[in-house]
C-alpha cells in the first residue's frame, strides 16, 4: 500500500465507511497479530487468545485515535503507531495479571 492509498483510504474510515474500515483491518491485521504473538508472555497464552489483543487494538484505534488517523505520513508509520499499540495493551494486561496473582497470594 503507497502512501496516496493510505491517506485516501484513512479518509473514507473518518467518514465512516465500513468498507474502508474492513480493508484498513484486512491491509494491517497481520502485522498487529504479530507484535501480540511475539509479545504475549506464556503465562496469559492460556487465558487469552491473540484476537482478543488485536481486537482490544483495533477498537482503541478506531474509536479514540479514529478522529487523528490522518496524521500518520506512511503505512510504516502507521503500521509501527499499529504495533505499539499492541505492545502496550499484552504490556498492560500482563502487568495487571501479575499484581492480581501477588495480591491473590497474600489473600490466601
Amino acid at each position: 500500500m503507497d502512501d496516496a492509498d493510505l491517506a485516501g483510504l484513512i479518509e473514507r474510515v473518518k467518514a465512516g465507511d465500513e468498507d474502508a474500515i474492513r480493508e484498513l483491518i484486512q491491509q494491517f491485521e497481520g502485522a498487529v497479530r504479530t507484535i501480540v504473538r511475539v509479545r504475549l508472555p506464556q503465562s496469559l497464552r492460556s487465558q487469552f487468545d491473540s484476537m482478543d489483543f488485536v481486537q482490544a487494538v483495533w477498537q482503541s484505534v478506531l474509536t479514540k485515535e479514529g478522529q487523528d488517523l490522518g496524521r500518520f505520513a506512511n503505512a510504516r508509520h502507521f503500521r509501527g503507531f499499529l504495533q505499539g499499540v499492541a505492545r502496550n495493551k499484552v504490556f498492560e494486561e500482563h502487568r495487571k495479571q501479575t499484581r492480581t496473582k501477588k495480591y491473590r497470594v497474600q489473600h490466601e
